[in-house]
């Protein structure tokens, strides 16, 4: 008997969007497959239709037809090689607060798409708030997100507190303090909109369990552990995420989150499939992640396979 995959990685990145590693996607789904997930994100920084929001973060609209071609082409390979792996089609949708206009004309657009991640990341905002400007940013951060989340066009919602990648680890948890209560005002809002939503017919909308945190410090998870039991102690439901933009990041420190997320009481992670919420058991997934040696698999599958690519020369 085989052994059981249940776990998704949710939230990835490819090429396109000009930061990430430039080779196929097929490496990062190579890596997913050996360590037994069951499925994977094949997933980008959204563009905008006049690429006129932070552009040089994101891939240009005319890549989106590109980033849709690099799908099929992919999910055909991972079919013949990866014939237990899943690639779901997401997004990763930036909240743009000063025109959500310019949001919806984007998701308008992806009808057809397993799921799409509602992100702020406020790139340009960040780098000029004062030390003694940061806690009122935060106080408005979680407003616009609670915006974000009352639009109802993102089944998950990413990094929640992503703004600790600019104001650096030490700030960020030795202050918490002074902001708490704003984050969890935004998770009670949260949670009071997924219960009118399931009220409404509606599917919940996910927390995403960011595991991308230890690229900028010691604290592994966006948003912080804290913050993440009290989104379980709320019922809120949980995703998985990499955000791998490098195919040695893919599943990175699954094996902790699994385990932190468990102690922390939960008992079932969700995953989008047609924007319709499923879930697996937290246990199975530990059970059947495999920790693996990412270089080794990267390195050999490089090897074997032409995986490099001109970002502006695929199609």
């Amino acid at each position: 008997m085989k052994d059981k995959r249940v776990v998704y990685d949710c939230h990835s990145h490819t090429y396109l969007c000009g930061h990430a590693e430039s080779i196929l996607p097929r490496v990062y789904h190579a890596v997913a497959n050996a360590q037994q997930m069951r499925g994977i994100a094949f997933c980008c920084h959204n563009p905008f239709l006049k690429d006129d929001v932070t552009s040089e973060y994101r891939m240009p609209f005319k890549d989106f037809e590109n980033f849709l071609k690099l799908y099929q082409s992919e999910k055909l390979y991972a079919v013949d090689k990866f014939p237990e792996l899943d690639l779901t089609l997401h997004m990763e949708v930036d909240y743009h607060p000063q025109d959500p206009s310019k949001t919806k004309e984007f998701v308008d657009l992806c009808g057809d798409f397993d799921c799409l991640l509602g992100s702020l990341h406020y790139y340009h905002e960040t780098s000029m708030v004062q030390p003694e400007q940061r806690v009122t940013f935060i106080k408005n951060y979680v407003d616009t997100w609670k915006q974000a989340v009352q639009t109802g066009w993102f089944n998950i919602m990413s990094h929640y507190d992503f703004f600790k990648a600019r104001f650096g680890m030490d700030w960020y948890l030795e202050n918490m303090s002074e902001y708490e209560d704003d984050l969890l005002d935004g998770l009670s809002f949260l949670a009071e909109t997924n219960k009118q939503r399931i009220l409404d017919g509606l599917q919940p909308i996910s927390l995403e369990c960011n595991t991308g945190g230890i690229q900028y410090g010691s604290d592994l998870y966006l948003p912080t552990a804290s913050i993440l039991e009290q989104a379980v102690a709320r019922s809120i439901p949980i995703t998985l995420g990499s955000d791998c933009h490098d195919s040695l990041e893919v599943g990175r420190k699954f094996e902790n989150a699994l385990t932190d997320l468990q102690k922390m009481g939960l008992s079932k992670l969700s995953y989008y499939k047609r924007k319709k919420m499923r879930t697996y058991s937290v246990q199975e997934a530990i059970d059947s992640f495999k920790t693996i040696n990412v270089k080794e698999v990267v390195d050999k599958f490089k090897q074997k396979n032409d995986c490099y690519v001109e970002c502006d020369s695929y199609y």
